[in-house]
């Protein structure tokens, strides 16, 4: 007998309010449980901040600087800050204003995604890993707190050391939600037993063996995201994959480029460099919730190929700019050096001889690695335009338009 919709909408079977019924507290139980973490994260840096300012604000004395909190200013440093007219005051305003900014994007951009897409598990997760990681892990303020005040342990402690796993396990499972391949289980397991050492020396490693068991963690997480583009992933997935992988990439490139300074020039610790680089280093990690909240929210309104592609092409370029600038002129002393016997150049003049070349190199080299990068990552569309472009050829060649 054949069923009205009405009647077959009203049907329902006794399984299914248990099933919903369940299936809304198991959500309500961990909405709860997420705020309660991200309430506490939060009040606990707010507790936090007078003492970070005073740590700022004061020198520290220390010889080998191991008990020194990061960005902290020694003897040196505070000297460079004082010849510049910065005074300690200001330095620790500005330190503690700046890293609270960076912070304050990862708690903005979690709060969009959980006013946007608050029943998405995804989303729920994503949250609690921008809150826990951006205020508790990354910039250091409760761990600084912690361990100025160890009457605070059983609170920072987990707290902070969920900050610290909860990157690792979100690039476990982004986009699915799901261990996959299932050893990645066990690089959270090593991951735990690695980071439990800052906090508990009993179960700290050898330095050496915690450096291969980080770094083998990495590409252990690179090769997972890996897998699951290539296996799991629908097509928006790995849309999404595409958009943090960016953001990642961007802040890896940006924090190796404000290293390059201590590792080429030798700038010396203490130095006005030294101390701007706590800043650039706070600023590289800002990608990350950017592209987090793009791939999970927004990423059906931009186009992350034509950005990989333009990123790809303008890096490459730039650096092959940089090294045709800075052989110019490397070249330019050495030639005069071995000619002349003088020690410098005219600087000018090597300077807008340099500036004209990369001008006249710009558009050829950007062409050429167009088509380069084109034709490596983009064969279908590479082919796809040359096909075109053929045709349109023999339309206007071979066509008698009368």
């Amino acid at each position: 007998m054949p069923v009205s919709r009405h009647a077959a909408a009203t049907q329902i079977s006794p399984e299914q309010p248990t099933t919903g019924g369940q299936a809304s507290r198991w959500y309500t139980l961990a909405y709860g449980l997420i705020m309660l973490v991200c309430t506490l994260t939060l009040g606990a840096y707010l507790v936090s901040l007078p003492t970070v300012f005073a740590t700022y604000g004061t020198v520290c004395t220390q010889v080998a600087r191991a008990g020194c909190a990061d960005g902290q200013p020694g003897a040196q440093a505070a000297a460079t800050l004082l010849a510049h007219g910065v005074t300690l005051q200001m330095y620790a305003g500005y330190t503690v204003i700046l890293l609270s900014l960076v912070s304050a994007a990862y708690v903005l951009m979690a709060a969009i995604m959980l006013w946007r897409q608050a029943r998405n598990p995804m989303t729920l997760f994503a949250a609690t890993f921008l809150i826990t990681f951006g205020v508790a892990s990354n910039n250091g303020f409760l761990r600084l707190f912690q361990q100025q005040n160890p009457a605070w342990n059983p609170l920072l402690i987990p707290l902070v050391y969920l900050g610290d796993l909860s990157i690792v396990v979100f690039f476990c499972v982004f986009p699915t939600g799901r261990f996959a391949p299932r050893w990645t289980w066990w690089v959270l397991i090593a991951y735990a037993v690695y980071q439990a050492g800052g906090f508990f020396p009993q179960v700290a490693l050898p330095d050496t063996l915690g450096g291969v068991i980080f770094v083998a963690l990495i590409g252990a997480m690179a090769l997972a995201q890996i897998y699951r583009y290539r296996r799991i992933s629908t097509a928006t997935e790995r849309k999404q994959t595409k958009w943090v992988v960016m953001g990642l990439a961007l802040t890896i490139a940006l924090e190796i480029s404000f290293a390059l300074p201590f590792l080429l020039a030798g700038a010396a610790s203490g130095s006005l460099y030294d101390m701007a680089s706590n800043s650039l280093f706070a600023l590289a990690v800002l990608p990350i919730p950017i592209s987090i909240y793009i791939a999970i929210v927004r990423h059906r309104l931009y186009d992350i190929d034509l950005l990989i592609n333009r990123a790809l092409v303008y890096g490459a370029l730039t650096a092959a700019l940089a090294a045709v600038y800075f052989g110019a002129v490397i070249g330019s002393q050495t030639l005069t050096r071995l000619l002349t016997g003088q020690g410098q150049p005219q600087q000018p003049v090597v300077i807008v001889l340099s500036t004209l070349l990369i001008a006249a190199l710009f558009q050829p080299l950007r062409t050429r690695l167009q088509r380069m990068i084109d034709r490596r990552f983009y064969r279908r569309k590479y082919n796809v335009a040359r096909t075109l472009a053929a045709f349109g050829q023999t339309l206007r060649t071979e066509v008698e338009m009368e």
